[in-house]
């Protein structure tokens, strides 16, 4: 069976929905109990809900770059003629069927993982709603389909409250690592509040929102979620943290510089200042505020020199600044000539007063 986009979304179950079930039940044991097969296995830990096996694949399965770089759909084909044919679904065969070795079945999981993950944080809507909203790990797990989260003593019964019911949250457990919630229990959620009690959110120490989540259009670089380099973001825009934005390096919440970023609005005789969650704006220098009419106008008592210059037809390429303030200043004109002494002391005097008015 094909797949088309958008055919389970919320409402009835159907076939659809069920090769989306192939497919999660095929990948998810491998994100919460694989092992990475090219270590001896007592290094091999099953920590795959936190990152991806590091160092990433140096070459990706061919079958799946064949098919997943033409685009989700054919991905999604792929994993799931590949699912249909393992032991999960057909018990009689070999233990990696349809690949000739674990190494290689590792190799095509992970490919298949990246890719994945990599559809569902760029929000592909074939994977908006892949289980008619209903629990997703119930769902695979109540299919029958995943004998290995019971029948291993070592492995236990996943349990999480998230459902299908919000956008992309059930391929988000599936398919990628848990950059936010959950970390130090496997990356579970028990109930709906551990969003906010949960130690291990990197947005726990925010005071009005403790919402952590994957930060749309800036996971477009598939060799960057390989390496578990993820973009996620906390929401710095409430309360006290109005006027902040979260910064990934640091993981807290760092001043928006509105002058800097263009988001201030200052009429065109005002100067931006940035301040603490927010800035305001200062009359340019030539201008002071007319508190009446809320506006900068012009301040005649502050020496213009640019129109000065255009007065009297000055060329600041011709002559020195020296000269050029002698002039505008009345002490020099092409014929006339001044005391140096005097020049000197009303120059420092000029320089004087220019600085206080600034």
């Amino acid at each position: 069976m094909g797949f088309q986009v958008g055919l389970c979304e919320l409402g009835p179950w159907n076939e659809w929905c069920e090769d989306n079930v192939k497919i999660a039940s095929y990948l998810t044991p491998f994100k919460f109990f694989g092992t990475d097969k090219r270590r001896a296995k007592i290094y091999a830990q099953m920590n795959f809900y936190k990152q991806f096996p590091q160092p990433p694949l140096k070459q990706l399965h061919k079958r799946v770059t064949a098919a997943c770089d033409k685009g989700v759909v054919p991905c999604m084909v792929e994993i799931k003629n590949t699912a249909v044919q393992s032991r999960a679904f057909q018990p009689s065969v070999g233990q990696f069927h349809p690949f000739p070795t674990e190494l290689e079945e590792f190799q095509y999981k992970l490919s298949a993982s990246y890719y994945m993950c990599y559809f569902t944080v760029n929000r592909k809507s074939s994977l908006r709603h892949i289980l008619a909203g209903a629990n997703c790990l119930e769902k695979i797990q109540g299919s029958g389909l995943i004998q290995d989260f019971t029948s291993n003593p070592k492995y236990f019964t996943l349990r999480d409250v998230r459902t299908d019911q919000v956008p992309f949250q059930c391929a988000e457990l599936f398919y990628c690592p848990e950059p936010c919630y959950a970390l130090s229990s496997h990356g579970l959620m028990s109930y709906y509040y551990d969003k906010d009690t949960d130690t291990s959110n990197p947005c726990h120490d925010i005071e009005y929102n403790k919402e952590c989540k994957w930060m749309e259009g800036a996971n477009t670089d598939i060799y960057s979620l390989m390496a578990g380099k993820f973009n996620f973001t906390c929401n710095c825009q409430e309360g006290t943290e109005s006027g902040y934005e979260w910064n990934l390096k640091y993981k807290i919440c760092v001043d928006v510089d509105e002058c800097f970023t263009k988001q201030a609005t200052c009429p065109r005789n005002q100067l931006c200042i940035n301040t603490k969650g927010s800035y305001f704006c200062h009359c340019k220098r030539g201008f002071k505020y007319n508190a009446a009419r809320n506006i900068c106008e012009e301040d005649n008592s502050v020496i213009n020199f640019a129109e000065l210059r255009k007065k009297k037809k000055i060329k600041s390429s011709e002559m020195t600044f020296r000269k050029q303030l002698e002039i505008l200043i009345g002490l020099r004109s092409s014929i006339v000539i001044v005391k140096p002494s005097l020049i000197v002391n009303i120059f420092a005097v000029f320089i004087c007063f220019q600085v206080l008015l600034y």
